[in-house]
């Protein structure tokens, strides 16, 4: 094979690959909403692959997994505990502007109000 010609078969993604792996990255700087959640992301050798089944299946102790459920009465409490004892809050989780505009958009435009049309405003 000369330098710049492509061999399709020397692909580690071939739907035949004998080797089933799975790899964890690191996302490059210029990435600030996955920096400030510490963020990662998988690969795995097989397109379709279930990255959460595959993981699964490597981990020596299938007992070291563990799902939270946290009660939806409890959710506003451990929100404040986070925030004022950890610094945890929807800006520092997302710091990107989608995340300014949702945290603008429930704060100062809170769903419970309702919205004032021009009908409305004709009546009063």
């Amino acid at each position: 094979m000369r330098g710049g010609d492509f061999e399709a078969t020397l692909t580690q993604f071939c739907v035949e690959d004998k080797y089933d792996w799975i790899i964890r990255m690191d996302y490059p700087e210029g990435f600030p909403r996955q920096h400030a959640q510490q963020g990662v992301y998988t690969l795995t050798a097989k397109f379709g692959r279930d990255h959460a089944q595959c993981m699964a299946e490597i981990l020596a102790r299938p007992s070291a997994q563990c799902r939270y459920v946290i009660a939806k009465e409890l959710k506003p409490e451990l929100r404040r505990v986070l925030r004022d004892h950890h610094g945890i809050w929807r800006g520092s989780l997302f710091p990107d502007t989608a995340g300014a505009a949702e945290t603008v958009s429930q704060r100062v435009f809170p769903k419970e109000l309702p919205l004032r049309t021009s009908q409305t405003a004709s009546k009063t």
